[in-house]
């Protein structure tokens, strides 16, 4: 507040935010507040062609899928005589969408699901909606924070077992207005990358374990159960993230940071929790050569350096640069 040191409380609300000023009024005509604004940055530009359909003409998901296909998006409005296709009855039918989706922003995303008659929604290996009492056309939500960038296993199921058939995916966040879930931050298949090459693995406990549909980066991770085994690697950089995941057969990694000891972290969770951050620098000094640190996967952000991360004890799963 221009002319005070008193406190100003930010609050927000609905499309923004209220500027509640505290103390006397600083001028007899008006209390001029000066903002300093840091608009959040979106990850880059989604490039997805929609979620992997499959329909069933049960609503057991039982046999081979009748229809095989990608949607762009999830929504749908059959209502009483349609169906997803021709050989789909207009009752008793089930559909399942896989895939993945990638949010734009870091932050708490509320998906809503408009369905008749059942609706389950899977965010990894977190259930964010499941109402599978039959019902007419209701709306069920749930939240997950989602991190920018990062492709998330997604699951949609829906079961019509007569009357109206309807089924819509939708989503919102702070910086999100709520919309159909657009084809654009959907995939249906992992990208096709190798994401383990920026890492070297030391020691004979190492393996590779894929389609865990846990949200781990990629699908899949690397990971040992021998003390001792480290992974590396050499980045150019200003800072850098280490992230694993955390859970109760995790254990102790020590990281190092162009061969010193920087941090001993204890990664286990009574739950699965995958792509933690267990370190973070910033401010690094700027330099010619490579820096090193061990294990774990890196974003790095602008000289160079090395990282270590050694296992102590425990099960390790560390993640290279996924892109």
């Amino acid at each position: 507040m221009l002319g005070s040191t008193a406190p100003v409380t930010v609050t927000p609300v609905a499309g923004g935010y209220d500027l509640t000023p505290s103390g006397a009024a600083t001028n007899a005509v008006a209390t001029v507040i000066a903002l300093d604004i840091a608009p959040v940055r979106p990850a880059g530009t989604a490039t997805g062609t929609g979620l992997k359909a499959e329909f069933f003409a049960n609503t057991a998901f039982t046999g081979t899928p009748a229809v095989t296909r990608t949607d762009a998006s999830i929504n749908y409005a059959w209502k009483y005589t349609g169906s997803p296709a021709p050989s789909i009855p207009a009752d008793g039918f089930a559909g399942r969408w896989t895939g993945y989706i990638e949010p734009r922003f870091t932050e708490a995303y509320t998906f809503s699901t408009l369905s008749d008659d059942t609706a389950q929604v899977w965010i990894g290996d977190t259930q964010v909606i499941g109402n599978t009492t039959p019902h007419g056309p209701a709306v069920d939500s749930g939240t997950i924070t989602l991190q920018a960038g990062v492709r998330y296993p997604i699951r949609v199921q829906h079961t019509e077992n007569g009357g109206q058939a309807v089924m819509k995916l939708f989503w919102s966040s702070p910086n999100t207005p709520q919309q159909i879930v657009p084809r654009s931050a959907l995939y249906p298949t992992a990208p096709a990358v190798l994401n383990n090459t920026a890492l070297t693995y030391t020691g004979a406990g190492w393996f590779h374990s894929t389609a865990r549909g846990f949200g781990d980066h990629q699908d899949d991770v690397h990971a040992t159960r021998t003390t001792g085994d480290a992974a590396t690697h050499t980045f150019t950089g200003t800072g850098v993230d280490v992230l694993t995941e955390k859970y109760s057969d995790q254990g102790l990694v020590d990281v190092y940071l162009d061969g010193a000891l920087k941090a001993t972290v204890d990664t286990t969770s009574p739950v699965r929790l995958s792509q933690q951050v267990i370190y973070s620098v910033r401010g690094l000094p700027r330099r010619s050569t490579p820096s090193d640190w061990s294990s774990a996967r890196a974003r790095t952000c602008s000289s160079t350096a090395s990282t270590c991360i050694r296992r102590k004890s425990g099960c390790s799963t560390p993640r290279p640069p996924g892109r």
